[in-house]
Order: C-alpha cells, then sequence, then structure tokens
C-alpha cells in the first residue's frame, strides 16, 4: 500500500511538473510572438481620416469661437501626430474602410487629452483675431 501512494505521489509531482514547464514555455512562446506582432505592425504608419467641415460645425455648434476652433484644429493635428497617426481630410480619399475614420472629439475631451499630453497651442488665436479685427475696422474708417 505504501508503494502504491508513493507512486501516486510522485505521478502527481511529476504531472505538476509537467503542467508548469508546459504553461511556462507557451507563455513564452506567446509573449514572442506578440512582442515580433507588435514590432511588425509599429513599422507600418497609421492612417486615419477627418472631416474637417465636420469637426468645425460641431465645435461652433458647442459656443466655441473662431480662435477656440483654430486651437482645436491645431491640438487635434499634434495629438494624433503625438500618437503617430496621419491624418488625411476625407474629402481627397478614394476608398476607406469605416474604421479608419478618426473620433471627433468635444472640446472638453479635447482640453483633457491636450493637458494630459502638454500639447499647447503656438499661436495665440485669440490675439491674432483680435489685431485682425481691428485692422479691417481700421482700414474701413479709413475709406469712409
Amino acid at each position: 500500500m505504501n508503494d502504491y501512494i508513493k507512486m501516486i505521489l510522485i505521478s502527481l509531482v511529476m504531472s505538476a511538473l509537467a503542467f508548469s514547464a508546459g504553461v511556462s514555455y507557451t507563455k513564452a512562446v506567446s509573449e514572442k510572438s506578440m512582442i515580433e506582432i507588435t514590432d511588425l505592425l509599429a513599422g507600418y504608419a497609421k492612417v486615419q481620416t477627418f472631416n474637417p467641415e465636420e469637426i468645425s460645425k460641431r465645435i461652433t455648434s458647442e459656443g466655441a469661437t473662431p480662435a477656440e476652433l483654430a486651437s482645436y484644429i491645431e491640438r487635434y493635428i499634434k495629438l494624433h501626430q503625438l500618437k503617430g497617426v496621419m491624418l488625411i481630410d476625407e474629402s481627397y480619399v478614394v476608398a476607406k474602410p469605416n474604421f479608419s475614420s478618426s473620433a471627433t472629439l468635444t472640446m472638453s475631451e479635447l482640453n483633457n487629452l491636450s493637458e494630459k499630453y502638454n500639447i499647447k497651442t503656438e499661436i495665440d488665436y485669440g490675439s491674432l483675431l483680435s489685431e485682425f479685427n481691428k485692422t479691417i475696422k481700421s482700414a474701413k474708417n479709413y475709406t469712409n
């Protein structure tokens, strides 16, 4: 009877060792395959389309000023550059799969992502538009 118990214990230990080795080997092979796939995919450019007209309509309907809209577009493009995504205007695309369209973010979503990734506009669009409006106003006064 003792020999029978010893055989069972030895069989259980051997089975556990074989199982552990199999799991470790499978995990190592899976990780290696995932690394190879990731390296392969990383070499391809990610391309998404976007519709600037739709974005403009959506953002202005949320109450954005022209300066805020310009800032939004600049930060939207920078966010995609940071993520390694090439953006192409939809109007210039001949054919595309449905999943290739870039998401239209709300102003608050883009503000949160801009803060998270430290994305800032390089131009003060508010001052630029204000200066433009002053120039137009003075030109009108000059002609009158």
